[in-house]
């Protein structure tokens, strides 16, 4: 190689002796190759323009730099000191808040009996659940604040805000709700002029704010001429206000984690309006204020507690004035919030106020209506116990309130056709399933199919008959929101193993079918979507992996590649098709994707690329024979992203090492493998894991035990390009080189030396050479590396370097040259914390021939 003088132009001194210098390491670990020749040029390259002398042959722990330079391997610290079991996988939940966004880092440990956690750093360890027998690997799936988490024995969710798992999805009713007739009771007062109505259907009486609390007339009378002052501060006592006695029913707002009785009261905002709510389901209220919803009899769920709407609560005394008659609390005044008009109309306060003088007035017969009647508002809900014109039917179904999970409906009942003046009583059980606490009780309109909305009650318990009494017009029907009757609310079936997300929709394998989730198609039911699976797919093999991509949703199995295309829409319905035959996928953990290419270790034994460019591409091929040895069921693969440097394809075997790929830096391009990494002490997942969001870091698992019944735990590791040890362990490195073809047959090459040029830090660069062999063999052959000491600085005449190490190894025996046709040299550091480099290596010495002129 001529030096940067010669190339200008100088005349170099003439010698028998030239250089062989390697300033840059592109080729990488290189073994399926022939070790007599350069590994990674074209045959046109090698003849004309010489070959490359960098092919690690064998290595242990040291890989290639963005530099281009052999160092030794960065080390891992811990991530979560806790102490934990050999691990599964990894999974990062990004969960979000209005205003924050965190992500929790869950952990899969064993099959039946172990156990999921999270395992966020730097030291927690939550246990989310205990997986029941018989149970494998746990698979997750994070949508929204929402973790499906599936082991082919149990299908779960875990609620981020409450912290509960539950089991996804809810069976449906068995049985038809029981209906009757009976004669409706007529409940509901005469209208009454300058008198005050409340809009409560549960105890009656007028609820206004004064002095800071809520206040309840509990006695009929006339307010005083003035507002009390001061208001009675201790709950449920009584302040006088001319003839009327308020009774303090406490403070305005909502209480988080409180007890509520029976009647108790409080109020919520919705659209900035203000409302009354009372309490119809005693028990302890939930950690987050619930959401409260408008119209009058409106059930809000409140962990145990079930709050009714009693409409718009009047603001303060104020709104009601002096010398005003108040209806006081009492269950049969004024109870049902409504009376029935001249006309025959039910007629319910919108708005509580006084009516207006009489003879009052003009009320509105349109249902639906509103009629202004001085300060009290009142809402037209159709004929009083009108006679239906054509039958209807009920059904009923299970729902949990906190993440929306519906069942689909129960068979419809009987059907009923109510006479005039006449009531329904409809009928149903309740469940014990895991998370269900409200029931929603669907209703047809008279003649019709569709099942809309009727009300929705507490879930009274498992087996625990519920009545519900129907005096609901047609009118009084939610008209979007449906029940499942088509099958949207179907639960995924026991025996689920991977997930993704798709459309809109949860896709999952269960053995060879995949089931998709309802997902838009349930939005008019009041579902999630998420809880019910009313799709299928069927493969010929068993699944293993879904991978969305710009075309679709691609199904791989043990055998071959699918493909769902279309939208989900109407026009575009989805369907399945044969993607790529014969590309087997043993296993979930041998895939990853970067960027737009997955890649995957399949069945075949290689580590293929599916770049939508060139299409597949073997990206193992130079490590083909030790990627072969590495078990497709049980082996890693995982891309790492963690910036310049840090970017790479991992594939571990989860017991004790793995090979790196990583892109050629620049000038050069291309890919390299590195020899393998060994970690101190084993390894179980080795995985690429987001651990704040748009954070991702290489996370390893502590080892498995010497066998299934071993208790060996250990902490969460991380690679930690800032430290060269494992947890605090030192480890040795090394890397063999060649062989480098120096002369070919009727040719020798003699060495003199080589140099070595190397960072300042640790330990220099230990040499060792083998000539003319391409493999080490126990003593006593002499096909074995030998120590090749320092023996000066190079140069030699020069100053001594300070910054780096720049030592000359000589190679002659007894100052006489050393003869060979090909070199193998040996690159290694000892167990020590050190960022170990070598930048170049040369090699000195000449070509001599056989029948030479002279």
């Amino acid at each position: 190689m001529a030096d940067q003088f010669q190339i200008a132009g100088a005349v170099g001194t003439q010698s028998d002796y030239a250089p062989l210098h390697v300033n840059r390491m592109i080729t990488g670990y290189w073994t399926n190759t022939n070790p007599l020749r350069d590994a990674a040029t074209t045959e046109f390259v090698e003849k004309f323009y010489g070959g490359r002398q960098d092919r690690i042959a064998d290595g242990f722990n040291t890989e290639l730099s963005t530099r281009l330079t052999l160092r030794r391997r960065p080390g891992s610290s811990v991530y979560n000191s806790q102490l934990f079991p050999a691990i599964n996988r990894f999974y990062g939940w990004n969960t979000f808040s209005l205003n924050s966004e965190q992500v929790r880092v869950m952990v899969d440990c064993g099959g039946g009996g172990g156990a999921v956690y999270d395992g966020t750093g730097p030291n927690t360890k939550t246990l989310i659940f205990t997986k029941g027998a018989n149970a494998g690997k746990t698979f997750f799936l994070g949508v929204g604040n929402t973790l499906y988490m599936t082991d082919g024995v149990e299908n779960l969710q875990l609620n981020n805000a409450t912290g509960q798992v539950t089991r996804w999805g809810i069976d449906a009713p068995a049985a038809a709700p029981t209906v009757r007739q009976v004669a409706r009771p007529n409940p509901y007062p005469a209208w009454a002029a300058n008198a005050v109505f409340c809009s409560n259907e549960i105890i009656g009486g007028l609820v206004i704010l004064g002095g800071g609390y809520l206040q309840l007339a509990t006695t009929f009378g006339y307010t005083g001429a003035a507002e009390p002052n001061p208001w009675n501060p201790v709950p449920y006592e009584g302040t006088a206000d001319g003839g009327v006695e308020w009774q303090n029913r406490g403070a305005n707002g909502w209480q988080a984690n409180h007890n509520y009785a029976y009647g108790d009261i409080t109020s919520g905002i919705v659209n900035g309006v203000q409302y009354l709510y009372w309490c119809v389901s005693p028990g302890q209220s939930g950690a987050n204020n619930p959401t409260w919803m408008p119209g009058l009899g409106t059930l809000v769920p409140d962990n145990q507690v079930t709050w009714q709407c009693g409409g718009i609560l009047l603001l303060s005394w104020n709104d009601i004035g002096p010398n005003t008659q108040i209806i006081g609390a009492s269950p049969t005044v004024n109870s049902s919030g409504g009376i029935v008009d001249p006309s025959g109309y039910l007629q319910l306060v919108a708005q509580p106020g006084k009516t207006g003088a009489a003879p009052g007035p003009t009320w509105q017969d349109e249902p639906g209506a509103y009629t202004q009647d001085n300060t009290a508002v009142w809402l037209n809900g159709g004929p009083f116990a009108s006679g239906a014109t054509a039958p209807r039917q009920y059904g009923y179904a299970y729902q949990n309130s906190a993440n929306s999970d519906l069942s689909n409906m129960s068979p419809a009942s009987a059907q009923i056709s109510v006479s005039v003046g006449g009531q329904v009583i409809v009928q149903g059980v309740g469940t014990g399933q895991d998370g269900v606490d409200t029931i929603p009780i669907y209703r047809t309109a008279q003649g019709g199919s569709t099942f809309f909305l009727l009300a929705t009650i507490p879930n009274p318990g498992d087996g625990v008959v519920w009545t519900y009494t129907d005096t609901t017009p047609d009118s009084g029907l939610s008209p979007v929101i449906q029940a499942q009757v088509n099958g949207e609310g179907t639960p995924l079936p026991v025996g689920a193993t991977c997930m993704e997300y798709h459309l809109g929709r949860i896709a999952a394998a269960v053995d060879n079918v995949v089931y998709l989730s309802s997902g838009p198609d349930a939005i008019n039911a009041g579902s999630n979507g998420n809880a019910g699976f009313d799709t299928t797919f069927t493969a010929q093999s068993r699944i293993t992996r879904f991978w969305v991509n710009s075309l679709g949703l691609v199904v791989f199995t043990v055998r071959d590649a699918y493909i769902i295309l279309g939208s989900g829409t109407p026009n575009d319905p989805l369907y399945m098709t044969k993607y790529i035959d014969n590309i087997p996928l043993l296993n979930y953990d041998a895939f990853a994707v970067f960027l737009t290419t997955p890649y995957m270790l399949s069945g075949h034994g290689m580590v293929n690329a599916l770049d939508p460019a060139s299409g597949i591409v073997e990206a193992s091929f130079p490590i083909a024979d030790q990627i072969a040895a590495m078990g497709p069921k049980t082996s890693y693969v995982t891309f790492h992203n963690g910036g310049s440097g840090e970017t790479a394809l991992y594939v571990s075997d989860g017991e004790l090492y793995w090979y790196r790929m990583a892109p050629t830096s620049a000038p050069e391009s291309g890919l390299n493998w590195n020899p393998a990494t060994y970690i101190m002490g084993g390894t179980s997942a080795v995985q690429s894991t987001e651990v704040l969001p748009g954070t991702y870091k290489l996370l390893i698992g502590p080892a498995h035990g010497p066998d299934p019944n071993t208790s060996q735990t250990g902490p969460i590791l991380m690679r930690d390009p800032t430290v060269n040890s494992d947890n605090g362990q030192d480890y040795p490195a090394w890397a063999e080189v060649g062989n480098v073809v120096l002369a070919h047959s009727g040719q020798l090459a003699g060495l003199a030396w080589m140099a070595l040029e190397s960072a300042g830090e640790g330990s220099a660069t230990k040499l060792s050479v083998m000539l003319d062999e391409i493999s080490e063999l126990p003593p006593p052959s002499s096909a074995q590396f030998y120590e090749v000491p320092r023996t000066r600085q190079d140069p030699p005449n020069a100053p001594p370097i300070q910054s780096y190490y720049s030592n000359r190894h000589s190679l002659l025996q007894g100052q006489k040259t050393v003869w060979c046709k090909s070199l193998k040299m040996r690159f290694e550091w000892p167990p020590e914390d050190a960022a170990n480099e070598l930048y170049t290596y040369t090699i000195f010495g000449e070509t001599w021939a056989e029948q030479r002129s002279q």
